[in-house]
């Protein structure tokens, strides 16, 4: 579930996932540094795989020798728990609607996320409609939107968030058997051009 990818001055990458994965090499390129320093450079490209439809959502930790390195858990499906010393939080991507109530977060929503610090939290719906809160205070409306409170000003309620527009994935027909797909509201339009 873990991969590591260090480098020769000490720093490195950590990269966590959900369930264990293959990981293999797919490339190494060694070449001569061209920035006056000398010396040869070493680059690694990694595949982590899946099959067909098996997308997934990871945490990358760039750190340095010695650090710590986060505590993850999927606390549900789409959403990853991600504890660090600056904070805990709550992380949140999926295609389709996710409802999360735990740990006093709630969330409902395609993107987004709640970030607990030692006195305050920071409150995220990225995508789509929805509603992001902590301990009863609850935010409701359409993304993107971020709010940010202080612990001792939390109290239980939902506000509405004012202004933007309910995204949903829309079909566009242009012709000839062309078709554009994506989140709307959107207008598409064909162009044609004619070589001289």
């Amino acid at each position: 579930q873990v991969v590591e990818m260090a480098t020769d001055f000490g720093a490195s990458t950590w990269f966590w996932f959900p369930e264990p994965r293959d990981v293999r090499i797919r490339m190494v390129m060694r070449y001569a540094r061209q920035d006056g320093v000398g010396g040869t450079e070493t680059k690694t490209v990694a595949e982590v795989l899946a099959g067909p439809k098996q997308d997934y959502f990871y945490p990358v930790w760039p750190r340095k020798a010695g650090e710590a390195v986060p505590e993850c858990s999927l606390a549900a499906a789409g959403v990853l728990k991600i504890k660090t010393a600056e904070a805990t939080d709550y992380a949140i991507v999926s295609d389709a609607a996710v409802s999360f109530e735990k740990d006093d977060v709630t969330f409902s929503g395609k993107a987004g996320s709640v970030r607990i610090f030692a006195d305050r939290v920071a409150l995220c719906l990225l995508s789509g409609s929805g509603r992001v809160g902590y301990k009863g205070m609850v935010f409701e409306g359409h993304g993107p939107f971020e709010k940010v409170v202080a612990l001792k000003d939390l109290k239980a309620g939902v506000t509405k968030i004012e202004g933007g527009y309910e995204k949903k994935i829309v079909t566009a027909d242009i012709g000839q058997g062309v078709q554009v797909r994506g989140e709307g509201p959107f207008s598409v339009a064909r162009a044609v051009h004619v070589a001289q």
